[in-house]
């Protein structure tokens, strides 16, 4: 007689934890956060709220900042594409329509 395995649509483990979540991480490890999203979905004000509460309880975030388009971040970035990736001149090379520009 074969066993059959429980099969649930979740993807929580037995003990009711998900896998990959803070709960099931060491203490004090370090929580990796990508944003990303339609254009005015919330993104740029989300990270902004999040890096102000951060500082204000003394725990600076690691901020990266990956749109070459944005014309200003209103959060300190520690690595910003912008200082690497020039837009406009991306567009140039490819052919890009000037949607931008």
């Amino acid at each position: 007689m074969a066993a059959a395995a429980a099969r649930t649509d979740s993807p929580e483990d037995q003990d009711g934890s998900v896998p990959g979540a803070a709960g099931g991480s060491a203490p004090g490890s370090p929580v990796c956060l990508i944003v990303l999203g339609m254009a005015g979905s919330g993104k740029t004000t989300f990270v902004q709220r999040l890096t102000a509460h951060l500082h204000s309880q003394n725990s600076a975030p690691y901020v990266i900042n990956l749109d070459p388009a944005v014309h200003e971040v209103p959060f300190p970035a520690n690595i910003d594409i912008r200082d690497t990736v020039n837009y406009k001149e991306v567009m140039k090379q490819y052919s890009f329509p000037n949607l931008f520009i």
